[in-house]
């Protein structure tokens, strides 16, 4: 992943990362999924009370897609993702269950709750396509969908934001690291795998602190039995 501008908000970002734990992750079933190109995810969450305020995930049926927020000062970033098709299988089967094209249910509870933020789900099958938005649901599916796509994007992002820290903020290390031991231990994101690629870049790459290369090969050696 590769962006161009170095960021002055990564500090106020990981100190507010926080709010990206706060639904808990959801283990992947064994459903089939449709994988062709026409089928799209879509997440979105945004809140005041957040930074970003805004976050998406998009991503189709064989996990290629785009993680995107907007920095504090406008700039919008574009993190291109993989995701692996353990990951995603869930989803589908769900909305089907949900009936989800044909269902005319908008799935926002009578308890309104705007403090929780706004979410946006979105499914795209061939020419079927339906987005809904609530801030509090009822419904149970839903909830499991919601869930399971939070997750992803909170792995999504933590990855960015440690592959940033490796790239050009140092400084930024040990608290994008510290917010992957929490993503990992926690088992709050459906892949700890994710973060192979860039714990064994800290753990071997010459004039990492010592901290920090402790840290790497702790958690690397966790990843293994998360999966």
């Amino acid at each position: 992943m590769r962006t161009s501008h170095r960021f002055s908000w990564i500090p106020c970002v990981l100190a507010a990362i926080v709010v990206l734990t706060s639904i808990p992750a959801v283990k992947a079933q064994t459903s089939a999924a449709h994988t062709d190109a026409d089928t799209h995810y879509l997440y979105r969450f945004v809140s005041d009370h957040m930074l970003p305020n805004e976050v998406k995930v998009e991503f189709d049926g064989a996990g290629k897609g785009t993680l995107a927020f907007n920095a504090p000062d406008g700039q919008a970033i574009h993190v291109p993702i993989r995701l692996k098709l353990s990951t995603i299988a869930n989803f589908a089967p769900l909305f089907d269950s949900l009936d989800f094209f044909n269902s005319g249910q908008a799935y926002q509870s009578d308890r309104d709750t705007p403090k929780a933020g706004l979410v946006t789900i979105g499914f795209k099958r061939g020419s079927q396509e339906r987005r809904v938005s609530f801030n509090n649901t009822d419904n149970s599916i839903i909830m499991e969908i919601r869930d399971g796509l939070h997750a992803i994007t909170r792995q999504e992002y933590r990855a960015y934001l440690l592959d940033r820290a490796l790239r050009d903020m140092p400084e930024m290390l040990p608290d994008a690291l510290k917010a992957v031991d929490e993503a990992i231990t926690k088992h709050e994101v459906p892949d700890p795998a994710r973060f192979l690629p860039e714990l064994e870049d800290v753990a071997s790459r010459p004039g990492m602190s010592a901290e920090s290369k402790k840290h790497a090969e702790e958690l690397i050696k966790l990843i293994p039995a998360t999966k």
